[in-house]
């Protein structure tokens, strides 16, 4: 069974060689994870202009989901679980054992 991250990257080799992505350039969208998605977003708002453009609430009060756009790219956006959560694996880098700072 391959997974549905090769599936995803072969058809949009696939697309773009057979011309069939209807004018749609493809593109890739980064996602943070990040702890507070609400201050990553008035930052991005404040500094670089950002306008957030979809979000999605748990009834929980995470967000799992938030996509924001900067002049003409866009960006994901997701909260990092304190707890595994295998619903979205949406793990901090602390969680991992990592650090935000390379």
């Amino acid at each position: 069974m391959r997974s549905s991250l090769w599936l995803i990257a072969h058809l949009f080799r696939h697309e773009a060689r057979a011309g069939k992505n209807r004018g749609v350039p493809t593109t890739i969208k980064p996602r943070l994870v990040v702890p507070h998605v609400d201050d990553v977003v008035a930052y991005y708002a404040s500094v670089l202009g950002a306008v957030e453009t979809f979000r999605f609430t748990e009834p929980s009060g995470s967000v799992p989901h938030c996509e924001i756009t900067v002049g003409t790219g866009s960006l994901s956006l997701a909260q990092a679980q304190a707890q595994a959560n295998e619903d979205y694996r949406l793990y901090s880098l602390e969680a991992l054992g990592g650090s935000p700072v390379c």
